[in-house]
């Protein structure tokens, strides 16, 4: 079982991640399962990943096919998810009767690589939007809406939040634990991956990482910055 959770980025700050991707979750057949929703272009990030991974089922979500679940049969016969995006909520709408089968297909050994809200969803506890408790305003957002957290894919016992300094989060994270919203949160920075594998946690790419958690009635901070030479 490998998970990558990506802060985001261009395409050009996460090929290098990409790489190691592939590098690391090789075995199986390689059949790859291709999500997103805005954020990199679909057929940018296609190209990329078609050179690595015969495409098994692929799915670019906007606004005329969102509103409605996708069956998305097809991708319980990959091996390798890549799911990116800008709108972790449309991710969680649109794959909402999958999440027990992805969550199956990467406890038996899937790979699964999430990109800004495809880190996002695969949470437990996944921020879902929303950059305000109580109204007050915690990070910067295009419109201002309540913070929205919701039931992820549950591949990593931590929230995530993509973009951390690139869109303001840190504080987005920091600010959720302390009103209780969640026990704990990472943010990562774009051109960044933790990545998970059995026994096993590490951080690569170009940016850092900042874990908020509630110890003794206080919110702490754990910040690691990420080695690209590793």
């Amino acid at each position: 079982m490998t998970i990558f959770v990506c802060g985001g980025g261009t395409l050009a700050e996460i090929d290098p991640l990409i790489d190691r991707f592939t590098r690391e979750a090789d075995g199986g057949h390689s059949r790859l399962a291709l999500i997103t929703a805005g954020g990199i272009a679909h057929a940018e990030l296609r190209e990329q990943l078609q050179t690595r991974f015969t495409l098994g089922f692929e799915l670019a979500l906007d606004a005329t096919n969102s509103a409605t679940p996708v069956d998305g049969g097809e991708l319980l016969g990959c091996d390798k998810i890549v799911v990116s995006g800008d709108n972790p909520a449309l991710l969680l709408n649109a794959l909402e009767h999958r999440v027990v089968d992805l969550r199956r297909l990467v406890h038996e050994g899937a790979a699964y690589f999430g990109i800004d809200a495809g880190a996002a969803i695969a949470s437990d506890i996944a921020w879902a939007g929303g950059n305000t408790i109580g109204g007050v305003p915690v990070a910067p957002a295009v419109e201002t809406a309540e913070l929205e957290f919701a039931e992820g894919i549950g591949l990593v016992d931590i929230t995530v939040i993509p973009d951390a300094v690139g869109a303001g989060r840190v504080g987005l994270a920091a600010a959720a634990v302390e009103a209780g919203i969640v026990d704990r949160a990472v943010a990562i920075d774009a051109g960044t991956a933790l990545v998970a594998k059995p026994g096993e946690l590490s951080l690569y790419g170009s940016g850092s990482v900042w874990q908020f958690e509630m110890i003794d009635e206080r919110v702490t901070l754990t910040s690691l910055r990420a080695s690209e030479s590793e």
